[in-house]
């Protein structure tokens, strides 16, 4: 009896991810809508960031110039995964597109910038690190540390390293206000006139 219930509840789930499918790409069906998320990871209570989980969706395109400018859309309308001949026009695309975002004033910029830092591709992770250093916002710094916890490559880790040393540095604006208030406290007071 136990095992009756078994078979026919895999068989009901089964058949409900077919339909699912049939009816995601079924022959007339209109193309899935964009998704509304800026971001495939995963930020924690403490701002730190992790890779998206192996469910995550495949690799998506950030619509730069678009009136939603932090809107991602999957790899191909069609919901086809990138083959080996747009590839590399692919990673052309986003690096293009992550340069474009350090220039952005838009506040999602760096979020999505930030979120290409999980990408698999190793070119598309260098051009979002560059970014985020381009960048030079110390808010990097916390997701920087997570990838660099999660990266394999030690030549990544090495860049990763150098850039939160380099986003933890002060800025010259900084340097110079210390230096100038240093400067100010080391001057005898001037003497009043009598």
């Amino acid at each position: 009896m136990r095992f009756k219930v078994i078979l026919f509840t895999a068989a009901l789930a089964l058949a409900i991810v077919a339909a699912a499918v049939y009816y995601r790409y079924a022959p007339g069906s209109p193309p899935p809508a964009p998704s509304q998320t800026v971001s495939d990871v995963a930020t924690s209570d403490d701002g730190a960031s992790s890779p998206p989980s192996a469910a995550a969706a495949p690799a998506r395109r950030t619509q730069v110039g678009a009136p939603q400018q932090g809107l991602l859309l999957p790899a191909d309308e069609s919901g086809a995964e990138l083959t080996a001949s747009n590839h590399a026009d692919y990673v052309l695309e986003r690096k293009a597109q992550l340069v474009d975002l350090t220039t952005s004033s838009d506040p999602a910029a760096l979020k999505t910038i930030l979120s290409e830092l999980n990408n698999r591709d190793p070119e598309i992770r260098k051009a979002a690190l560059s970014a985020t250093v381009e960048v030079g916002n110390p808010d990097a710094v916390p997701a920087l540390q997570n990838q660099l916890a999660w990266a394999e490559d030690p030549q990544e880790k090495v860049e990763i390293q150098n850039a939160i040393d380099f986003l933890g540095l002060p800025s010259a604006d900084s340097v110079k206000e210390e230096a100038m208030a240093a400067q100010a406290a080391n001057e005898p007071p001037a003497a009043e006139g009598n």
